[in-house]
C-alpha cells in the first residue's frame, strides 16, 4: 500500500517540499505528541496540577524496587547493635491475619528448634518480617507479640529458651521504628 497523501495527513505530519523547517508544525503540536508518547514538554510546567502537587509533595524521591524482606534487612544491619550477620536469620511472610501470623511464628520456633546440628545459639536473633500484618498499629503488633511469649512461656522447654521483642514502623521509640513489621525471636 502507499503512504497517504501529504493533503490527508494531520498538519503535524505535513512536510516541506523544500527541505526546510514546515511553518505548520507549531509548538503546541510537539507538546501534544510528547505528551502522547510520555515525554516532558520543552516547558517547565505543567498543565496538570495533580502531577505538579505530587512533584512538590515528594520531590525527587523515586519508587523503590526492594523488597520488604529487603528494607527490612537494610534497617537492622544499620539500627540493631545485637545484630550478628553469621548468626541471625531473616524470614518473612505476607499474611495479614492472626491465625496465620500464630502459625507462622511457631512454625519457624518449631523449624529452627527441630535442626539438631544448628540449633539456634544464644543471643542469636531470628527476625520474622510481617510486612501486611498489623502494618499501622504497633500496639496491637506489641499486643501480639505479649501473647505469642505469654504462649512460649507456657511450653515446657521453649519459656526458657525464647525472648520476643518488636520493631514497627510506628512505634513510640525512634530506636524502634523500623520501615516495615518485624517480630525478634532472640534465643537465650
Amino acid at each position: 500500500p502507499e503512504p497517504p497523501s501529504p493533503a490527508s495527513r494531520p498538519p503535524f505530519f505535513a512536510e516541506a517540499s523544500d527541505g526546510e523547517k514546515d511553518p505548520s508544525v507549531t509548538s503546541d503540536d510537539v507538546k501534544r505528541l510528547e505528551a502522547l508518547f510520555g515525554m516532558s514538554a520543552a516547558t517547565k510546567s505543567s498543565d496538570d496540577m495533580f502531577y505538579d502537587a505530587l512533584g512538590e509533595a515528594f520531590g525527587d524521591n523515586q519508587i523503590s524496587t526492594t523488597t520488604p524482606l529487603e528494607r527490612a534487612q537494610n534497617w537492622v544491619l544499620e539500627n540493631d547493635p545485637a545484630f550478628d550477620v553469621n548468626s541471625s536469620t531473616f524470614t518473612n511472610s505476607d499474611t495479614r491475619h492472626v491465625d496465620a501470623a500464630y502459625e507462622f511464628v511457631f512454625n519457624n520456633f518449631a523449624m529452627l528448634r527441630s535442626q539438631k546440628d544448628t540449633l539456634p545459639k544464644r543471643g542469636q536473633k531470628s527476625y520474622i518480617v510481617l510486612p501486611n500484618f498489623l502494618p499501622t498499629s504497633a500496639t496491637s503488633f506489641d499486643r501480639f507479640a505479649g501473647q505469642v511469649s505469654n504462649i512460649v512461656r507456657s511450653i515446657p522447654g521453649l519459656a526458657e529458651k525464647v525472648t520476643v521483642s518488636t520493631f514497627h514502623p510506628e512505634h513510640i521509640e525512634k530506636r524502634t521504628r523500623s520501615p516495615v513489621p518485624i517480630f525478634v525471636a532472640t534465643w537465650k
